[in-house]
């Protein structure tokens, strides 16, 4: 059975994992802003990662009531990237087609004698003896 915790987990690893998918490189440059911000919300406030996410980034406002809206506003993920994504599924047919029959081209010769040698024979006949 699933524990409140185990969800909790699952979830806020579902969410990393979307949010990797959308990085780029200016907003991974922003992590450890990110990181440090939630440094210092876990000294001040006490709370944990999925509540500082939820503050930060689920909140209405997106800015939570801590008062330090400045640094809010520079946490990566903050603004809209416009970005394409393509995912390359690669598909191997599986289906194995039974060989062609080969089809040889049968020779076609159209050769035939158009002449007859006869006709020559009958011009060129020695005379006869009578």
């Amino acid at each position: 059975m699933l524990t409140f915790e185990t969800m909790q987990l699952f979830r806020n690893i579902l969410i990393f994992f979307i949010i990797l998918q959308g990085i780029t490189a200016d907003q991974f440059a922003k992590i450890p802003l990110l990181i440090q911000h939630y440094i210092e919300h876990q000294a001040k406030h006490e709370i944990d990662f999925s509540t500082f996410l939820s503050l930060h980034y689920l909140d209405q406002n997106g800015d939570g009531d801590d008062n330090d809206d400045e640094t809010d506003h520079n946490l990566p993920f903050k603004k809209i990237d416009h970005t394409c994504f393509q995912l390359l599924i690669k598909y191997e047919n599986s289906i194995k087609l039974a060989p062609f029959a080969e089809v040889l081209p049968k020779p076609y010769f159209f050769y035939q004698a158009f002449f007859s040698i006869r006709p020559i024979d009958i011009l060129i006949k020695p005379p006869a003896v009578i």
